[in-house]
Order: C-alpha cells, then structure tokens, then sequence
C-alpha cells in the first residue's frame, strides 16, 4: 500500500521535473532577447569582463572593423580607446564598480581604421550574476551621427538529465539504481550501507532533514532542491522527493532524485541573461517600448517617461503606441505597423514621427523597430532628435537667410536669379543705406543694426508677397521680381520712398535716407546677372547725388547731440575760447589759423557721442576696459569730421587731441614737437578748465590747486613753454581766474 503510494506521488512530482526541460527553452528567449537589444543598438556595444578583456561585439562594431573585427576578443578593450590617459581609469572602473552606471565621455575609439578615429560616449553598465558578483560589465557607445539597423540572432538550445531511484533505512543506502552511483561517483561496494547524509552538503543537512520529514509526514509534496558531493569532491545539485515505504519489513524512505546542475547553470544564466536585458532595456540611454501586434505596450523604460511625460504604471498593459504619434504621422506609423505584420519585405524599420508629450508639447523622434525572432512581439528604440533637427532647421534657415534681418541672404538670391532665364519681364531693384558707415562709427553699431532692420521692414512691406527680399552686402539690399513691368517696379520703388519718408517724420533724431536703382528686361534681353548690375549702377548715381548731403546730415545729429549731452553747454566751450583766443598775445602762433583752433575747442570731444553714457557718467574711476573703450572717442571723431566739410580741417587735431608731451598718451602715442601746437594749447586749457570744475567722480579744485597741477606736469604731459605762456596769461590779467569752486550737473569725464 505504502509502495503504491509512493510511486503514485513519485509519477504526480515527475511532471514538476519536467518542467524543467520546458523552461529550458526560456533561457534560449532570453539570451536571443539579450543579444537581440545588444544587435539593435544603433552604436557600437561591447561585453567584457572585470579585466577589460572583450568577450563580445555587436554587428556595429563588425561593419566597421570588417575582418579585423575578428580580431578584437580576447583583447583589451582599454586599446581601443584615446587619449591613453583615459585607459588606467577605464580599468578601475570595471575592477571597482559597485553596480551603479558609469559614464565616459569624450572617448576617442579606433573603430574604422588605424588612420580613423571616432569620438565616442561610453556608458559602461555592470551585470551582476546570482551571487552579485561583477562578471561582466556592457559598454554601449553613442556616436551621434550614426543611426543603425538590426541583425537578427540564432537560438541557443539545453541538455534533459536522468532520474535516480534510491531506498535510505537507517539513515543508510539500501537500494539504488545506476545513476545514484552515476550521481555520487561510487560503485555498488561503495554504496551498500553508505550514508545517505555523507553526500549532503554540510550547509544543506539541515534543510534536507527538515523536508524528508515534512514529506514523509506528508505534509509537504513539493521536491526540495539542495547541494551534494560527489566522490571526486565536486558540489552538484539535485532535486529530490522521497515517500515512505516498507522495506524488508521495516520503514523505510523512497527517493526519487535528479541531477539538476546542468538546469541550474541554465537557471543562472537566465537569471543572467534576464539581468542582462533588464540592465540593458533599463540603461539603454535611449527609450525603449515593447508591444505585440494588437500595438499595447508591454514594457517600457525610465527613458520613455522621461521622453513621453507618462509613468511606467499609465503607460505598460494600458497604451498603445499610436496614442504618442501626432496625428499628422498617425496614418503613415499604422500602415507601416499593418504592412510589419504581414511580414512585407522591404518595410522600413527606422522612422521619423512627432510624438506628443503628455504636456501637449512636440518632440521630434528618430525610432528603430524590429521584430523578436519567434514572437510577435516588437522591440522599438525612440530617440529625441528634436534639438538636432532644430539645429538642421536653424542652419538650413542661416544658410538662406540674413542672421539680423530675417531676409534672404546673397547666395540664395543668387540662387533665384540663377533660375531666372533670360526673357521679359522680370525686373531687380538694388538699395543701399546712405552713410552706414559713418552711422556705425558715430553711434555704434546698434545705431547702424536698427537702420538695417527698419529698412529690411520697409522693403518687405513695399515688395510683393512673391518677390525675393535680400540683403545682399553689408548696406545694400536687393529685390528680385518676376512677372513684372515697368509701373509694378516703379511703384514698389515709390512705396520705398514713401515708406521712409514717414520713418523721417518721427525718428528726427536717426532719420534713414536709400539710394535706389533698378533696371527691367521688358525692353531689353538682360540676363539676371547683367539686370543687378545695371540696377546696381542706376543706384550708385543716386548715391552720389545723396552722399554729401548725409554726410553733413549725420554731422549735424552728432553735433546736436553733443548739445544734448551736455558737452559744450555750461560755459566749458566758450572758456576754452577764451583762453585760445588769449594765447596769441603770449606765445607765436602762426601756424596756426585761430578760427581752427576755436572749432577745435568748441568740437574737440565730438567723438564721445559714440561711447555709451554708462562710461561718460559714471560716478568713480574706470576700469581699464572702459578706459580703452573712452580712448576711441578721438578715432570717432575724427571720422565725423572728417565727414563734415566744416570740421575736416581739424580732423587731424580731433584725433591728436590727447596726445601728451612725453608721449605716452593716446591714440597714436606721439611727442614733443610732433604734436600739432594746437592740441597743445588745448591740452592746457582743457585739463585746466575740468580741475576747476566738479566732476561726478571729484570736487573742483581752486584756481591755485589747478595752476600748481599744470606746472607739475610741465615737460611730461604738456609742452614746458606754452605752460610759462598759460601761466603769464593769469600774470599779466589776460584771464581772471574763476572765482571759486563752479560746478554743474551731470557734467562728463574728460
């Protein structure tokens, strides 16, 4: 009765033992899912071991190595990487690491060619086994401007052990069949009377002994799995279930026994594998989805919250993939999908779409799809390109179009005019800015940027909606139209005049003023080319007429606005020529025409007009770069002088205004006698006039103070002679000294 039992139940747990066999096949799924995500990556992927010595390549890395690709296991990955520096930390890395993702950047692999050299980012993931030991470690590089397909992979198959029948009384053998002695390395004289708990692994003994009992007392079923010793000292596994039975009349135990350490390799190399996967799917750098035919998402990364905006809990058994594509894409992803399905050869794998986050926000995505060998489940890799296609957008837009003004550039009208054959009916018309330059070096280039962009305004809203705006040159502006005659270009040039006119009206103080010329195919067969520079020239008449006049125009907004900015107010500039007008009576000056010298007094610092009222102003001494950035004002003036017929004979004198005797002032750091005598005279005169005056970083000196200052810096800021001439000029009563301090508002430096 008991016997019967015994093989009854030993025949139920026989079925549990066979699960194994089936289960084995798992692990062939996983490995192929493994190396399938390692094949899919669209970079190049490693496996090495704690030592960096490579086990495994993908088929990246086999493109483009080609037959030296075979080469490459069994050596060390740190060989392939630059600058050598970077080698020794690479190799601590994998003999330290504690589980955690490392990330090396900026690492410089050979991979094409000895004369070839790829800047890859490395993300080195470690594996851990059963044990949480560190075996191997993945590394998935990223060289961003590769995109690459997937390989499939061939399956791995596993081996089905034998059963061992064995009766234990006694705590000892009684009964075996022939893998028990297999299992244990014993023969049949070894075995009679061998006990049973010698082969049971010391640590084991405890476990076994409590689930014999339990089973004999039949209250558990289950086979217990524990480790034995064989003769030869190896440790193996063995699952086991024992009934109990009679045996030469006495109890005894029945035991059915499998060796299982084969399965239990191939239980850790799932659980491996699976770590593999996992780690792999988790630390891809790159959202990953799984989802089978029906499109539901399985699985998904952290990755893939990040990129969507939706929790792993919202999206896995609960989205489908379609619910992230926007809808202009919709319908080009689900034919794709359908035509994946009925396995069409020739179906794109790797997709661009806009997926829509959970924020309502779009992102550009570049995505890979493959399908598992064997299932029909799809494995999707989704990579956020949105900054690069923005770059792409941006540079295709800079390669077209003016940076400032948003017009097209001079290539792509070009471009046009290049398409353009030579037959009636198109016309150009070309626009230039009238003192630009001088704007610029007047005002500053921010000055001179708004002009641009108000006439780059002006020129678009005078054209028509199909001619070709540009700005073709620094100043000059062009537009190219087609399908037009002569009173379609004449009235977009009137409009143009029209237009700037009313800026006029209420920018006095920065009015515009463009010259304008165009040129028609009507009567003529020009090509496009011949056209632009008959226009062009047409333009350049204009300016000519114009030139003079805006020149004297931009002098006159200078000039008033020294006014403004409270240079030659408050009596300064009628002092200084009042001390010009003096020295003739104490020193010769024949060289020098007085009238000159009175303007040079009156418009010496112009050029400050050009340097910003934050530096003019500034209450407390200059940093040396707003020192440098002062010193321009004598280049600047001298340009608008230079400008003026009224100013330009002391254009020279403007710009050698602070030179000193010694020669270390500036600009051009001259001394002595090259110094015109009449920046000398003013040097004096200037540096006495603002010591007597407050200033926002100082008080005002006495007239004493400032005398005694000027005598000091005789023979090395000023002229020795003409300072015993200024001197005699208070002597002899020419001047009256002020009559103390005088001080004035925001008054500038000097």
């Amino acid at each position: 009765m008991n016997r019967s039992v015994g093989f009854v139940n030993g025949n139920r747990e026989y079925s549990k033992l066979f699960k194994f066999t089936r289960e084995a096949g798992q692990v062939a799924e996983i490995k192929k899912l493994a190396h399938r995500i390692l094949e899919n990556f669209y970079g190049p992927a490693f496996i090495v071991n704690r030592n960096g010595v490579i086990e495994y390549y993908n088929n990246y890395i086999l493109r483009l190595m080609g037959k030296k690709s075979k080469d490459l296991v069994g050596g060390e990955f740190v060989s392939l990487c630059l600058p050598v520096e970077s080698q020794d930390e690479i190799k601590n890395i994998f003999a330290t690491m504690d589980g955690e993702s490392f990330t090396i950047s900026n690492v410089l692999c050979k991979l094409k060619t000895p004369e070839t050299e790829h800047l890859i980012n490395w993300q080195i993931i470690p594996l851990g086994d059963s044990l949480h030991s560190l075996d191997v470690v993945v590394l998935l590089g990223y060289n961003i401007e590769d995109y690459r397909p997937m390989h499939d992979f061939d399956s791995i198959g596993s081996p089905f052990p034998s059963t061992g029948i064995f009766i234990v009384q006694d705590g000892k053998f009684k009964f075996w069949n022939a893998h028990i002695s297999y299992y244990s390395g014993r023969g049949e004289a070894e075995m009679i009377d061998y006990e049973y708990f010698k082969i049971v692994h010391p640590e084991d003994k405890d476990l076994v002994r409590k689930q014999a009992i339990n089973m004999l007392k039949g209250a558990n079923q289950k086979p217990y799995e524990y480790r034995y010793i064989n003769k030869n000292g190896e440790t193996r596994w063995a699952i086991e279930v024992i009934v109990p039975v009679v045996y030469g009349g006495r109890r005894a135990a029945l035991g059915y026994v499998m060796d299982i350490t084969e399965q239990k390799k191939i239980q850790k190399e799932l659980q491996e594998s699976e770590n593999i996967y996992r780690t792999i799917f988790e630390n891809s750098g790159t959202a990953m989805v799984m989802f089978g035919e029906d499109s539901l998402i399985t699985m998904a990364n952290r990755e893939l919250e990040e990129l969507s905006g939706y929790s792993r809990l919202e999206v896995e058994n609960k989205m489908k993939w379609m619910d992230f594509i926007h809808k202009d894409d919709l319908a080009k992803m689900i034919g794709y999908h359908q035509l994946r399905m009925e396995e069409r050869a020739g179906v794109p794998r790797n997709y661009e779409f806009n997926l829509v986050h959970k924020n309502g926000t779009i992102r550009n995505i570049y995505m890979t799809v493959s399908i598992i060998p064997g299932t029909k489940t799809r494995l999707a890799s989704l990579m956020d390109v949105t900054s690069r296609k923005e770059a792409e957008d941006k540079l295709r837009f800079l390669g077209t179009h003016d940076k400032l003004t948003g017009l097209y550039n001079r290539t792509f009208f070009e471009e046009q005019m290049a398409n353009i054959q030579s037959v009636d009916g198109f016309g150009v018309i070309v626009c230039d800015i009238d003192g630009l330059k001088l704007v610029n070096d007047t005002f500053g280039h921010v000055a001179g940027d708004a002009a641009l962009l108000e006439v780059g305004r002006i020129l678009t809203r005078s054209a028509r909606e199909r001619d070709v705006v540009a700005r073709t040159g620094g100043d000059e502006f062009a537009i190219l139209l087609a399908g037009t005659g002569y009173a379609d270009i004449e009235a977009v040039c009137s409009s143009i005049r029209r237009s700037v006119d009313q800026y006029n009206v209420g920018h006095h103080e920065f009015p515009l003023s463009v010259s304008l010329g165009f040129a028609l195919s009507n009567d003529h067969k020009y090509n496009p080319y011949e056209l632009f520079k008959l226009a062009d020239d047409n333009m350049y008449r204009e300016k000519l007429l114009h030139s003079q006049s805006v020149r004297n125009s931009i002098v006159q907004i200078a000039m008033k606005a020294l006014g403004e900015r409270d240079f030659v107010t408050e009596g300064h500039a009628e002092r200084l020529r009042n001390i010009v007008d003096k020295m003739p009576l104490v020193y010769p000056m024949s060289e020098c025409n007085l009238s000159d010298m009175i303007l040079l007094a009156e418009f010496h610092d112009i050029g400050k007009v050009g340097i910003s009222d934050s530096i003019l102003f500034k209450k407390g001494p200059l940093t040396e770069e707003e020192y440098g950035e002062m010193q321009r004002h004598c280049e600047i003036g001298q340009r608008i002088a230079l400008s003026s017929p009224e100013l330009a004979p002391i254009a020279d004198w403007i710009l050698k205004h602070h030179e000193r005797w010694d020669g270390q002032g500036y600009p051009l750091k001259i001394k002595g006698d090259r110094i015109p005598l009449a920046c000398r005279i003013l040097a004096i005169a200037d540096s006495y006039d603002a010591m007597v005056s407050d200033r926002p970083y100082r008080k005002a000196m006495s007239h004493d103070q400032a005398l005694a200052e000027i005598v000091r810096c005789s023979g090395s800021q000023f002229d020795p002679d003409l300072v015993e001439a200024f001197v005699r000029l208070f002597e002899y009563g020419l001047i009256v000294p002020r009559a103390g301090p005088w001080s004035r508002p925001s008054v500038a430096r000097p």
